[in-house]
């Protein structure tokens, strides 16, 4: 396939998407007006017809979606290769270790932190306790098949919201391997990969035209501290359940790939673009700006006479627009529509705008080049930098609209990671050429590397900073497992005695999964914080509602504070396990005789 087919490809993806669209906007329209002559969706009739629809609709959406990388991947082997820069490279391990021992301080602040991940990876948080009981139910021998919680947490929404491949990369690596530790290692691959490209953006924009700047000392080093070292990064680096992680990973390989297209015309650098950018629109419903509005303000810098020439990659990025509406009109709006709820946290539009050093470096950096773009119009380049930074800027607005933004969420990774990008530019451009000429390459590299650290130690003074996430994360999985094993101990105990073995908990995230399940007792009992009636949902009795009996444990795996914003009455019971003081939940209660 060559890329004048590529490009009429991408043409009609357009034209039949924009047809798709309208489509699915007049049944909306029609849906809004005759809901009411369709089942209830309530009902078992309506339930059945919403999740065979919601089945078939992303079943065909896949097939076009792999259809369409297929195609992609299959120009890319049939484009032109680019000229070996050396007819005898080195091997990969002789690369490898010349890179390590250039970099070795990186390196070895990279390695520490990856084991950091991997040793404190657990299943044990939030959301993802639910996600895995098709692993642990098919006994580990349910390999390369569907998991019916990855995809309904993704492709299952019907509540407005649209990233149907959000959590589709755990989805497969669970085809391959159970364990987290392994997980983590392939997050800590992701991790380097993010940091390497990002440096990368930085060295190949400045080395045609400034090629020393493109050669400042500890640029890896500093761009380590600086993207390590944030509260996205520990959400998204030091858990699995945010979809950010791949998506920073997916925008450094576009923008890595874009500027390689634009320095040398590479065909194959462009198709690797777009790919990268189809598949990171559909990891969340605001992560189509970070790959379309570069490409449209790369665009509106050059005269449309040159767009079908020079342009070309951008106008491609353009004909995803219409495909993703139409994919967000047919799977998430209009099953929306029909179950006709509210928006997923709707209470949360334009409810903050929070920013932090990092957000006023993306903003300071666009009036910055829009000063030089006014003062040299017929001079200014737009660069790639300068798209990943309007693109940032676009998603902050964006997700502002939808649920709010603040720069300590784990939602904040991409503009997090252009932050990055923008400071070593600024490093490399301006700061480190006016120290080399006044001290050695050594000392500059370390004056850098104290500036990054000083940028991370003003940011630690203000709340929600690395440390108190990444020890949030790392005392959750803990307490959990730690209390959960503790439970497991107790109930043993209680059973060898001859005692019936009765576990009550209310409020929690081990609610819809089988963890639970998994402990030795006769029976297991949910408290209803909103009515305060006991029911059991397993063992003996089963759906009978419960009065509890002295004997009775009553676990706080993951409540906390819940019990006591619940009014949950805890006078009858003595507490026999707390996991820390300082952690509000990890604890395990006996009833005693009243």
């Amino acid at each position: 396939m060559t890329m004048a087919m590529v490009n009429r490809l991408m043409l009609w993806l357009a034209r039949i998407s924009g047809g798709v669209l309208l489509i699915g906007l007049g049944l909306c329209s029609w849906l809004v007006q005759h809901r009411l002559q369709l089942p209830d969706p309530l009902l078992p009739e309506g339930s059945a017809l919403l999740e065979n629809y919601n089945g078939l609709a992303h079943e065909l959406w896949l097939v076009v979606l792999l259809l369409l990388i297929g195609l992609l991947i299959l120009a890319i082997n049939q484009a032109p290769a680019p000229a070996e820069a050396s007819s005898h490279p080195n091997s990969l391990l002789s690369q490898a270790w010349t890179f390590i021992r250039r970099h070795p301080i990186a390196c070895g602040l990279l390695t520490v932190y990856a084991l950091l991940m991997v040793s404190e990876s657990s299943w044990f948080y939030k959301e993802i306790v639910t996600w895995f009981d098709d692993i642990h139910n098919g006994l580990l021998v349910d390999n390369f098949s569907p998991r019916p919680s990855f995809i309904g947490e993704a492709m299952g929404r019907n509540d407005f919201r649209f990233f149907p491949l959000s959590h589709q990369d755990l989805h497969i690596l669970s085809w391959f391997t159970p364990y987290p530790k392994v997980w983590a290692l392939i997050s800590a691959a992701e991790l380097v990969a993010t940091i390497g490209l990002s440096v990368a953006v930085v060295q190949q924009s400045l080395r045609p035209t400034k090629p020393q700047a493109a050669k400042a000392p500890a640029v890896l080093l500093i761009g380590c501290s600086l993207y390590l070292f944030t509260s996205s990064a520990a959400y998204n680096y030091f858990q699995f359940i945010y979809s950010e992680r791949l998506l920073s990973l997916l925008l450094a390989l576009f923008a890595f790939h874009w500027l390689q297209h634009r320095q040398t015309g590479d065909r194959r650098s462009a198709l690797l673009a777009l790919i990268w950018a189809l598949i990171g629109s559909f990891l969340k419903d605001t992560a189509i700006v970070l790959f379309v509005v570069p490409a449209m303000a790369s665009l509106l810098t050059h005269p449309p006479r040159q767009w079908t020439n020079q342009r070309r990659l951008e106008l491609n990025l353009l004909c995803l627009v219409p495909f993703f509406l139409a994919s967000a009109t047919w799977l998430s709006l209009l099953p929306s529509l029909y179950l006709g709820v509210q928006r997923y946290d709707s209470s949360l539009r334009f409810s903050a705008f929070e920013l932090d050093i990092r957000t006023f470096v993306v903003l300071i950096f666009i009036v910055v080049r829009l000063v030089q773009w006014s003062r040299q119009r017929s001079d200014f380049s737009f660069s790639v930098i300068d798209g990943l930074n309007l693109g940032a800027l676009a998603y902050a607005l964006a997700l502002w609209a939808l649920v709010g933004f603040k720069s300590t969420s784990y939602m904040a990774l991409p503009v997090n990671l252009v932050a990055v990008i923008d400071l070593l530019m600024v490093w490399a451009v301006v700061i480190s050429p006016w120290l080399l000429s006044r001290s050695s390459r050594r000392i500059t590299g370390a004056i850098g590397m104290g500036l990054s650290l000083s940028i991370v130690a003003v940011e630690h003074r203000f709340a929600h900073h690395f440390q108190e996430r990444f020890t949030s994360i790392r005392n959750t999985q803990r307490s959990w497992r730690a209390t959960f094993d503790q439970a497991q101990v107790l109930a043993r105990q209680t059973k060898r005695r001859g005692e019936p073995v009765n576990l009550i908990f209310s409020k929690s995230w081990f609610k819809h999964s089988d963890y639970l399940r998994t402990l030795p007792y006769d029976r297991l009992i949910y408290l209803d914080p909103d009515t305060g009636l006991s029911k059991v949902i397993d063992g003996i009795g089963r759906g009978e509602r419960y009065q509890a009996q002295p004997g009775d444990l009553l676990l706080d795996l993951d409540s906390g504070k819940k019990l006591k914003k619940y009014g949950i009455d805890l006078s009858g019971y003595r507490q026999i396990y707390n996991f820390d003081p300082a952690v509000s939940n990890g604890h395990i209660y006996r009833r005693e005789v009243e």
